[in-house]
This record gives structure tokens, sequence and C-alpha cells, in this order.
């Protein structure tokens, strides 16, 4: 029997139930749509709480940056608002620090940091029930 091989029939219904090689899309990842901005989210919450941590404000909207494209209409609306509110923070943080020499940078420092907490909080909620953010444009929250 060289060079025989047995064949086992398989049911058919055994066939179906196995996944095929479709390529997959984001809505398909059994994780949650939205937990990648989530996370960017945190991240943004980490750099204005604790500043030294502000590489984690970096890594977030390069997580941003990398995930929008093919995100959900969701989770894509969160990114453009991320990405929005990293840029915007740089900026009131370097015009901060360069005013800090004349003391009232530290205030506007203080600002950045509490209109980021806020955007990200605000952010956190529309991300928990499901909304995409309703103005990702926008300056203020």
């Amino acid at each position: 029997m060289r060079g025989d091989t047995a064949v086992i029939d398989k049911p058919e219904d055994e066939d179906k139930s196995k996944t095929t090689n479709k390529p997959r899309k984001a809505t398909d990842n059994p994780v949650s749509e939205g937990s990648g901005a989530n996370l960017v989210y945190i991240l943004y919450l980490l750099a204005a709480v604790f500043p030294p941590a502000g590489l984690a404000g970096i890594a977030g909207v390069t997580m941003a940056y990398l995930n929008q494209p093919e995100a959900s209409e969701l989770a894509q609306s969160h990114y453009r608002f991320q990405i929005r509110s990293f840029w915007m923070w740089l900026g009131l943080a370097v015009i901060g620090a360069a005013g800090a020499y004349f003391l009232v940078g530290f205030l506007l420092l203080a600002a950045a940091s509490i209109w980021l907490i806020i955007r990200c909080v605000k952010g956190m909620m529309f991300l928990n029930k499901g909304k995409p953010y309703p103005n990702p444009d926008t300056f203020l929250w």
C-alpha cells in the first residue's frame, strides 16, 4: 500500500463551521471598536496630569494617526478629535513654556492641561455611549 493515502470524509456541517480567510474589517474585531480611541484618551490624560509623561501624548497621537484610516466612522470622529486636541494642546504648551519666564506662562500651561482633561473626559463619555464626537473640529469642547 505504498503511496496510498487514506482520505477521511468530513461531514459538510463541519466544513461550514470553519472560518474563511476573508480580509477582516475594523468592525469585525471582537474587541470593542472604540478601545483604541479610549487608550488614546487615557494616554492624553496621563500626559496632561503628569507633565514628565509627555511622551504618552506623542504615543497617543501616533496611535490616532495610525488607527484612523481603518477605523469605523464612530472611532474616526474620535481619532480626528484627538489629533486636533493634541496639536492645539502642544501649541498652547509651547506658548506657555515660552511665557513661563514672565510667570504668566505657568497659568497658560495649567489652563492647557485643564483644557485637555476636559476634552478627554468629554470624548470618553461620548465613546462609552457609542456615539461619535459631535463636532471634532471645535477648539472648545
